[in-house]
C-alpha cells in the first residue's frame, strides 16, 4: 500500500470474512486473484476493475445448507 492506495500483490479482508488476495491497482481487483467469500465458495482467475472477467476456477463449499 503507498499513500493509503492498494498497488501490487496482497491481501485484504472484510469484517464479514471475505478475502481477496491477488494483483491491486488503484485499489481495485486488478489481473490474477482468489476471492473467498464467508460461506467457503472460492472464485479464482483474472479480474478487472473490480469484476471477475475471465477463466479460472470456482470452488463451492459442499457444506453449504
Amino acid at each position: 500500500m503507498k499513500y493509503g492506495v492498494k498497488e501490487g500483490f496482497g491481501k485484504f479482508v472484510w469484517a464479514n470474512g471475505d478475502l481477496f488476495e491477488g494483483n491491486w491497482r488503484n485499489n481495485r481487483f486488478e489481473g490474477g486473484g482468489t476471492f473467498t467469500h464467508h460461506s467457503g465458495n472460492i472464485l479464482k482467475g483474472i479480474f478487472k476493475n473490480n469484476y471477475f472477467v475471465k477463466g479460472g476456477e470456482l470452488f463451492v463449499n459442499p457444506f453449504l445448507g
